[in-house]
């Protein structure tokens, strides 16, 4: 394409959707003066354009799950550390989605050259927590989130049980001695 110099020396030329594909592009410049010919060509310039978005986030695994199963979502660990793999170059947020209207964003990473991530988060209140997880590129295009369900937080401990009765034979009810072992 072409574009005219302006009085103070600047010049702009936009390209058309056609010469802009996704992937690398050159560009170089050459200034033509009337009676003058043209000039050589100037530093090339390489841009990216990447218009695609990533896909969703893979999980490896969420640590650590204490719960009765291994696998209920269910820990006395309030900070977790999320690992699986994305796009690599991206950027992985993971977030706290307790209010549905206002996701917290609770941990970030860039994800490695081999496509793995890492994210730990902060400490985590008692409490469900349903995180979601996403992946943004380079060049800010978002992919859909993945949902990592819902974790509950719990760091107290129980109650010390209330003891009702004992059920064995005595000489005496109430002595607490018994032949019954």
């Amino acid at each position: 394409g072409t574009a005219t110099v302006n009085p103070d020396g600047t010049w702009s030329f936009t390209t058309t959707a056609a010469q802009t594909a996704d992937g690398v592009h050159t560009y170089t410049a050459k200034l033509t003066q009337s009676g003058l010919g043209t000039s050589s060509a100037s530093a090339a310039l390489a841009v990216t354009i990447d218009t695609a978005a990533p896909g969703t986030p893979a999980l490896t695994s969420i640590t650590r799950d204490t719960g009765p199963s291994g696998t209920d979502k269910i820990t006395s660990d309030n900070t977790l550390t999320v690992t699986g793999t994305a796009e690599p170059g991206s950027t992985v947020k993971l977030y706290d989605n307790t209010d549905p209207n206002n996701p917290v964003l609770v941990g970030s990473a860039v994800v490695a050259a081999d496509g793995s991530y890492s994210v730990p988060t902060p400490r985590l209140a008692d409490g469900q927590h349903p995180l979601t997880i996403t992946a943004t590129d380079p060049a800010g295009n978002q992919g859909p989130a993945t949902n990592l369900g819902t974790w509950t937080i719990d760091t107290g401990a129980p109650a010390a049980p209330q003891v009702g009765s004992v059920s064995v034979d005595t000489a005496t009810p109430g002595d607490r001695v018994t032949s019954d072992n």
